[in-house]
């Protein structure tokens, strides 16, 4: 696994227990169960998607093992916000969509970074 990978599920645990703490000061049971599960959904589901890739790389069945990693990993996402509809509503489903988000505003912080670092030595 590489160094960015690396530091992207760092960041996304740390992203992560923010939201547990965040839920847990607030005493909202809808931002620890909805938000913090769909934090955890997310970090699984990167996992899910790191695994897919290895194995896909080195199997000569590559395309059907990418769309199966695809359809699970959706599937993961309909079964929680079901639940999330189910037992909290409306509500339930928009926060937890931002759990869900978790690992995708990393992904996003880091290309941000990334981005402004190249700026700033072209400014240079």
């Amino acid at each position: 696994m590489g160094n960015e990978l690396k530091i992207l599920i760092r960041n996304s645990a740390i992203t992560s227990g923010v939201m547990l703490a965040l839920g847990i000061l607030s005493f909202d049971k809808l931002v620890i169960v909805a938000m913090f599960g769909g934090s955890l959904v997310s970090l699984l589901t990167l996992y899910m998607t790191i695994r897919d890739a290895e194995v896909s790389v080195l199997s000569s069945n590559a395309n059907k093992l990418t769309i199966l990693g695809y359809t699970k990993r959706y599937f993961i996402y309909g079964i929680f916000l079901f639940l999330m509809s189910k037992f909290f509503g409306f509500s339930g489903i928009v926060i937890g969509a931002v759990g869900l988000l978790n690992v995708k505003f990393n992904i996003l912080i880091f290309g941000v970074k990334g981005f402004l670092n190249k700026l700033k030595h072209r400014l240079k």
